[in-house]
């Protein structure tokens, strides 16, 4: 009964205190969902997941962790001397945001793809192709073996969960209506979130 209500009189909105031009919170629900937000400038991110109580420890996690960012749709081979990398999504705007870095033997060639999300090199034989994304680097490269491809054109689409943080037991203490402690996007430092 008296953890019922503890619980019950966290629910909530909390917001991020003190910090100049980022907007930030958590929202706390009863069936022990949460959904974050977080903005500053140009950049907006969203998670959410489920939340539970250890004393007074809130721990944050997201049950289902996306394996990869970018997923392969086309693989084939096209006339000409050089190998292309697509990247395609439905928002235009970030596809000049993606860094690649094809091993090619004993070399690497790096770079970012162009405004439409294309990346051309010379024909070589090529191992694999490591993808990340300039906006979301918390979020890691994923790597594609392609060794022994003959094909030259390759075509990935960015997964819809690429721009979703990933909360892994995130851990914050709660007092009355003040949550203390980390923030997923600003890993140094404590923060103070207020219920509203």
């Amino acid at each position: 009964m008296v953890n019922a209500q503890k619980t019950n009189s966290m629910l909530g909105d909390y917001y991020l205190q003190n910090e100049r031009e980022v907007a930030s919170g958590f929202r706390l629900n009863a069936d022990n969902t949460f959904e974050f937000f977080f903005s500053s400038g140009g950049i907006d991110r969203t998670g959410k997941g489920m939340w539970q109580l250890e004393k007074d420890i809130l721990i944050l996690n997201t049950p289902e962790k996306p394996l990869q960012n970018f997923r392969l749709v086309a693989s084939k081979k096209i006339p000409g001397d050089s190998i292309t990398i697509a990247i395609t999504d439905k928002n235009k705007m970030i596809l000049v945001y993606v860094h690649y870095s094809i091993k090619t033997g004993n070399d690497t060639i790096e770079g970012t793809t162009s405004d439409e999300g294309l990346a051309v090199i010379k024909n070589t034989p090529i191992q694999s192709i490591i993808l990340s994304h300039e906006l979301w680097p918390d979020k890691g490269a994923d790597t594609f073996e392609i060794t022994g491809n003959a094909n030259n054109h390759f075509e990935f689409a960015m997964e819809k969960s690429i721009s979703s943080l990933v909360f892994d037991n995130l851990k914050l203490t709660i007092k009355g209506n003040i949550i203390t402690g980390g923030h997923p996007m600003m890993p140094d430092g404590k923060f103070t979130y207020q219920r509203n």
